[in-house]
């Protein structure tokens, strides 16, 4: 550190330790004697912060299961698994850093390599995780910037969900065979209930005299959002849970085998009917019941506010994904208007 002296001005050079790159900071003052007592204050301060111990730092794989510890009280098992894969993935391509190490061009580059490896929703997907990743980090001070902030996402194509037709749900319907798979198949698009939910329902959980049920986390199983909601039950749904009580002693509604559904099983069996009822399509998976859900209902002319509810989406903007389908059911609301005028 030294003095120099612009203009009328006295500043204090430093070089720093990491780039090596020299800054000056302005005494305030052009006289001499106070600059000087300026330097030695700021010499002081310097000499105190390195004496004050860092924290220590940490590669990205020993940063990882402490990330994935302190989000698992709040986090789904899902998302958890999300957390996982991006951070691995992002070793497998850039190595396994220093936290500190990380610049944008590393996030640059890894968005690239990603995209070869998946697609553009994958990528983005990765992207968000391992910014919201970093932001911890940055809290638990083991970085000092994120990497990934103000990184561009993939623009993807806006794109219509994919769920079942009528005409094709009754087709696949129809090769079902097992009387598990079926009860589990007919609520889903009775209820709009995600995978993860389904396989977790408990009857602790069903109110049959109210007609709802009751989506919760618990000690095993995460919701989506982390916030507890009410699905209303139709007569169709209730059926259904009437027909699984007849034979279930588990505390699980859903059950194969008397033991809990897996989450794996159900898409497995899922496929399997598909390709047999032959619409064995990218597009069509077992969340496409959740979607059928939708589509139907904004079909029949319900508003997507209360779809959104009915979903448990947290914003109407995610249910917007459906707007399209309203076209047809709202011609008997436009017909409401009429001019005031001679025929």
């Amino acid at each position: 550190m030294y003095l120099s002296k612009r203009g009328s001005v006295w500043y204090i050079w430093t070089v720093d330790e990491v780039t090596g790159k020299k800054r000056k900071i302005s005494t305030h003052t052009s006289n001499k004697s106070a600059a000087l007592i300026e330097l030695a204050q700021f010499v002081s301060t310097a000499s105190a912060k390195k004496l004050i111990p860092k924290t220590p730092n940490k590669t990205v794989s020993e940063f990882l299961p402490e990330l994935l510890e302190s989000n698992a009280p709040m986090f789904s098992h899902g998302t958890l698994e999300i957390y996982e894969r991006a951070m691995k993935k992002f070793v497998g391509i850039a190595g396994d850093l220093d936290l500190r190490a990380i610049t944008p061009r590393h996030a640059d580059s890894f968005k690239a390599e990603r995209l070869k490896q998946s697609s553009p929703t994958t990528t983005n997907i990765d992207l968000r995780t391992l910014k919201a990743a970093f932001n911890t980090a940055i809290r638990w001070e083991y970085m000092d910037r994120n990497p990934f902030k103000g990184i561009k996402f993939v623009p993807i194509p806006e794109r219509a969900p994919s769920f079942f037709t009528k005409e094709h749900f009754v087709a696949f319907a129809a090769t079902i065979t097992e009387d598990w798979f079926r009860n589990i198949v007919e609520f889903a698009v009775l209820t709009g209930l995600r995978r993860g939910e389904l396989v977790n329902l408990r009857w602790e959980n069903v109110d049959m005299q109210r007609g709802v049920i009751q989506i919760e986390s618990t000690a095993t199983f995460k919701t989506k959002s982390g916030k507890r909601r009410l699905v209303p039950l139709n007569d169709s749904a209730k059926k259904v849970l009437e027909r699984v009580s007849h034979h279930n002693k588990e505390p699980w509604v859903f059950t194969f085998q008397e033991r809990q559904i897996s989450a794996r099983l159900v898409t497995h069996k899922l496929k399997d009917c598909l390709r047999r009822a032959k619409l064995d399509k990218p597009g069509l998976h077992f969340h496409s019941l959740r979607h059928t859900f939708a589509s139907w209902l904004v079909q029949d002319g319900i508003s997507i506010y209360a779809v959104k509810e009915l979903l448990g989406h947290s914003d109407v903007k995610i249910t917007q994904i459906y707007s399209h389908l309203q076209g047809s059911a709202l011609h008997k609301e436009v017909n409401h208007i009429v001019l005031p005028i001679g025929k």
